[in-house]
């Protein structure tokens, strides 16, 4: 048995035709018969029930297909990861991020590839929400680091979550809520909120207004602001309050408390765009993967 024999089998169980899989891999189909049944012979049962009308699979056939398949694929997997590995990839992977999402996971995670990859440079970049999906979209960067804000509304989007945080309202030391243990969004109802303007993130802003919708309310917004740096500076000089992930509560001071939402988590996530076939995407998911 070899791995020609079983890439024959795999086209005879998928075209359920002898003729059809001769013709895929430009053989005869006395050719392609006899392989299989060299290979029926090496395992010691039957793969294919065939007769003058018909091809079809055996049980220990449908068996052997479902599990060749995956067997094969595999096999592929370590090979080029093995390969790109000993060719020693040149190039540029470029990194999008999410503001805040640079004391997340990423430091840790690209100091580790860096080590891996040596020859590989990173080129990374910060920016809001619609500017980084543009950019994936036109592969000008190859991946973005942040949240799952609504990707799937994206056709080319393809993620993989990293991991999972509670989703935090940020208030100033003094606020009534300050040292509860968590709050219920309908509690928000009077509150002033600031957000990163909607001219500044059309996306975001709209996300983060319509996640109030279903607690019965649309927040009361006081201030716009440009980065999340700012807005903690206005929620510290108690002109508000905001909403974040506790992953990001590394901004936590004396002047600032991160209380989480109840049964509110935020999907920590690294995006791709799925049409993008350059090789060091799949380079950076396998060393993620791994």
């Amino acid at each position: 048995m070899n791995i020609t024999q079983l890439q024959y089998f795999i086209s005879v169980a998928e075209h359920l035709s002898f003729t059809n899989a001769a013709k895929e891999h430009y053989l005869s189909q006395t050719a392609i018969s006899q392989q299989i049944k060299n290979l029926e012979d090496t395992l010691g049962f039957k793969l294919f029930f065939r007769n003058k009308h018909s091809v079809t699979l055996t049980p220990s056939g449908d068996v052997f297909y479902l599990e060749t398949k995956s067997l094969l694929k595999n096999l592929n997997t370590s090979i080029n990861k093995a390969y790109l590995v000993s060719s020693g990839y040149i190039g540029t992977i470029n990194i999008g991020f999410f503001e805040g999402y640079e004391n997340v996971i990423l430091p840790k995670l690209l100091s580790d590839f860096k080590i891996k990859y040596p020859r590989i440079n990173l080129n990374i970049i910060r920016g809001n929400i619609d500017e980084l999906y543009k950019k994936l979209h036109n592969k000008s960067i190859d991946f973005v680091f942040g949240y799952d804000f609504s990707t799937s509304k994206y056709s080319f989007i393809e993620n993989k979550l990293l991991s999972t945080s509670p989703l935090c309202a940020v208030l100033y030391s003094s606020h009534k809520f300050a040292s509860r243990n968590v709050i219920n969004r309908t509690e928000l109802q009077n509150e002033d909120f600031i957000f990163i303007s909607h001219s500044i993130s059309p996306f975001a802003f709209d996300i983060i207004v319509s996640d109030f919708l279903p607690y019965g309310f649309s927040p009361n917004i006081k201030y716009k602001v440009d980065s999340i740096e700012t807005s903690l500076l206005m929620v510290k000089s108690e002109l508000g309050i905001t909403i974040l992930p506790k992953s990001q509560d590394n901004y936590k001071s004396k002047d600032l408390v991160f209380i989480p939402l109840e049964n509110e988590i935020a999907n920590s996530t690294i995006s791709w765009n799925k049409n993008n076939t350059d090789s060091k995407i799949e380079i950076f998911l396998n060393f993620i993967n791994d």
